[in-house]
C-alpha cells in the first residue's frame, strides 16, 4: 500500500509541477514579448501544445523514474541522488525530443481540413505520452539497476513498462472524456481545472501501473549504479585433482601429533602425548 501511494503520489505532483511550470513560461513568454526587438515569441503562445507536452513528458517520466530510484534503496537518499544524475539526464532528453513530436502532431491533427474529433486527438496525445513515460523508464532501468544486466529481463522490462503505461494512458483519457460528458464543460471553474484534473488522472493511472511493472526486487540492497551489473552463474562442471596420497599422510600426522584425553577422571583429566 505504501508502495502504491508513492507512486501515485509521484505521478500526481509531477504532472502538476509540469503543468505549474508550463503556465510560468507562458507568463514569461507574454511578458518578454512586450518588448518590440522579442515580439517574435509571442508566436509560440499560439501553439500552447508545443510547450505543455514535453513539459508534462519530462516531468511525469522525471518523477517516476525517481520515484523508482528511492524506493528501491531509501536508506541512502545521498548516493540515490548521485546514480539519478544520468537517468535524470536521460529522461529529460527523451521527454523534450519527443514530447515535441507529440505537439507537432497534434498541430497537424487540429488542422481544419483534416477535421478530426477532439476526443479521439485527446487520447492519441495521451497515449502518446504514455508510451514516451513507458519508453523511459523502461529504459532508464539499466542506469539504477544491477539486474538490466540480464539483457532477457531488460527487453521484457521494457516491454511490460511500454504496454502498462500505453494501456493506463488510454484508461485515463476515457476516464477524462466521460468527465466531461459528464459535467457542462462551459463553466468557467471547469475550464479552469480541466487540464490540471486530466493530467492528475493519467499521473495516477501510471503510478497503478509502474507500482505493479516495477515490484520490489531481492537485490535492491546491492543497487548502487554501475559496477555491480547483473551476471548469470555458470554451473559448468569443473573437475578438481585431488591428491589422496597427501590426504593421508596428513591425517596420519594429526592423528600422531593431536593431544588425548583421558577420561578417567571427569575431575581431573590427563593431557597425554
Amino acid at each position: 500500500m505504501l508502495r502504491l501511494t508513492l507512486y501515485i503520489l509521484a505521478g500526481v505532483l509531477s504532472v502538476l509541477a509540469g503543468w505549474h511550470f508550463y503556465q510560468s513560461c507562458l507568463f514569461i513568454l507574454q511578458w518578454l514579448s512586450q518588448n518590440p526587438d522579442l515580439a517574435f515569441l509571442d508566436l509560440l503562445r499560439q501553439w500552447p501544445e508545443m510547450i505543455l507536452f514535453p513539459l508534462i513528458t519530462i516531468f511525469l517520466a522525471s518523477g517516476m523514474v525517481l520515484n523508482e530510484i528511492f524506493i528501491s534503496n531509501p536508506t541512502r537518499p545521498l548516493l540515490n541522488l548521485k546514480v539519478a544524475v544520468r537517468p535524470l539526464l536521460l529522461s529529460t532528453i527523451i521527454g523534450l525530443l519527443l514530447g515535441l513530436a507529440i505537439g507537432g502532431l497534434l498541430q497537424i491533427f487540429y488542422l481544419p481540413q483534416l477535421n478530426i474529433d477532439e476526443k479521439t486527438v485527446r487520447v492519441v496525445s495521451w497515449w502518446c505520452i504514455g508510451v514516451t513515460v513507458g519508453f523511459i523508464e523502461g529504459v532508464t532501468w539499466q542506469f539504477h539497476s544491477m539486474e538490466a544486466g540480464d539483457k532477457k529481463r531488460y527487453q521484457k522490462r521494457l516491454l511490460i513498462s511500454l504496454f502498462a503505461a500505453s494501456l493506463s494512458s488510454i484508461i485515463a483519457a476515457w476516464i477524462f472524456e466521460w468527465i466531461r460528458d459528464s459535467f457542462d464543460t462551459t463553466l468557467l471553474i471547469f475550464q479552469q481545472i480541466e487540464d490540471p484534473l486530466g493530467f492528475s488522472i493519467l499521473g495516477i493511472l501510471l503510478g497503478i501501473a509502474f507500482t505493479i511493472t516495477t515490484s520490489p526486487s531481492y537485490m535492491a540492497a546491492l543497487r548502487a549504479g554501475k559496477g555491480f551489473e547483473y551476471r548469470e552463474d555458470d554451473f559448468s562442471p569443473v573437475t578438481q585433482s585431488i591428491d589422496t596420497d597427501y590426504i593421508q599422510t596428513q591425517t596420519q600426522n594429526n592423528s600422531q601429533t593431536a593431544p588425548i584425553i583421558s577420561k578417567k577422571s571427569h575431575s581431573n583429566p590427563k593431557i597425554c602425548f
